[in-house]
């Protein structure tokens, strides 16, 4: 009996507060329960980002606290509020694991380090009620070859072998200190500006609302040149001198070109390095989605996109249309991979692009209103099939 394996990519299932970027549950859950009808031998590869602890907040009496300094403790909280605003969605995930046949792997990304905690894969197994849970940085299995692909991003890299450290007293990951001051730069922005960040063509909006852009342009300078220049002495504690110094090359060289958006090139190039052996290679990461065959290595190559949901402009940049959403489902039989790739687009779902700006909150919360309760049903169906 032939093989399944189906992967999804950057899901990002937030806390539920006005950073969680994610809304698309009753899709989700009508996919997941499809799957799990599957008798057979199934895994199922969540490649990264799957839980956003990144933009998930402490919530202190309705004040929320975004943390450089990642604890256990920490990253229990957030997988409480994680879990109990996306519910339906693990409960999906633990009916597919009903079946014994059936595997679930995790693969960590920039957002969710936290995985890398032992105690966060106890309690993921717990909440799931199953064993048949792999927490892994790759997937290698029947010729495919699966990774998040933030490895190969110079800005969140980090070292495997120092994946915690001592601080304090306490326990602690070990990201880099760059990564980690993220939080205290840019996730008050992200609440005030809950929509824009959503929308992938930065450029347009930058020209669009220039006192946006001078705004922007200001946190991005303080971030870079204060806490890049001053974070030294974090760098040096956590043991990433190295990768400190690389980082600042690499953004002024991005600076003087005006782009920073290096993380698709960068994962184009890292096909290299994957086994030789291997004849399909998906990649998440990098919010866009490519489908092509690399000639020179004999390999092809897919780049899933996001389940968060992203906009991006149409009628003159007057309105606003959301991407559509991409997972791929590979038959493993008789040493053939026959690949399916499923877009979903909703039906309908325009935004005027003037609305939003006038209340990026109120639109976010009915964006979230309004795809919680669609389903497949809800969505237009296009499917890409080919055999390798």
């Amino acid at each position: 009996m032939p093989k399944e394996v189906y992967v999804f990519s950057d899901i990002e299932f937030g806390g539920g507060t006005i950073t969680d970027d994610f809304a698309s549950d009753g899709l989700l859950v009508d996919i997941l329960e499809k799957i799990s009808q599957s008798k057979g031998e199934v895994d199922l590869v969540l490649n990264g980002d799957t839980l956003d602890f990144l933009k998930c907040p402490i919530v202190r009496k309705r004040f929320t606290f975004y943390l450089e300094h990642i604890t256990v403790n920490i990253a229990l909280e957030k997988l409480g509020y994680i879990y109990k605003s996306h519910e339906t969605v693990f409960n999906a995930l633990k009916l597919f694991l009903q079946d014994k046949k059936h595997k679930l792997y995790f693969l960590h990304g920039n957002h969710d380090y936290e995985l890398l905690f032992p105690e966060i894969q106890e309690k993921m197994k717990s909440i799931l009620e199953s064993k048949s849970i792999l927490f892994q940085q790759t997937y290698f299995e029947n010729k495919i070859y699966i990774e998040h692909g933030h490895q190969y991003d110079i800005y969140f890299g980090y070292d495997p072998k120092k994946i915690f450290r001592n601080y304090k007293g306490r326990k602690e990951l070990n990201i880099p200190a760059l990564f980690s001051g993220f939080n205290a730069f840019f996730m008050d922005q992200k609440e005030i500006h809950p929509f824009l960040e959503r929308i992938e063509d930065r450029k347009s909006i930058l020209r669009l609302m220039p006192g946006y852009k001078a705004h922007i342009t200001y946190l991005i300078l303080r971030f870079y040149f204060y806490h890049l220049l001053f974070s030294i002495y974090n760098y040096i504690l956590r043991d990433y001198f190295k990768i400190y110094l690389k980082i600042i090359f690499v953004t002024l060289y991005n600076f003087v070109r005006k782009t920073f958006d290096i993380q698709l090139r960068t994962l184009m190039k890292s096909v290299k390095r994957v086994p030789s052996t291997t004849k399909l290679v998906i990649f998440g990461h990098a919010h866009e989605k490519v489908n092509e065959y690399h000639t020179k290595i004999n390999k092809w190559v897919l780049v899933l996109d996001t389940w968060r949901e992203e906009y991006s402009f149409s009628d003159n940049l007057k309105f606003l249309v959301p991407k559509t959403k991409r997972y791929a489902k590979i038959i493993v039989e008789d040493n053939q991979l026959k690949v399916t790739l499923t877009d979903l687009s909703p039906k309908g779902g325009k935004i005027l692009f003037e609305k939003v700006c006038e209340d990026e909150v109120k639109y976010s919360k009915k964006v979230f209103d309004d795809r919680h309760n669609l389903h497949l049903k809800d969505y237009e169906i296009d499917e890409t099939n080919f055999t390798l």
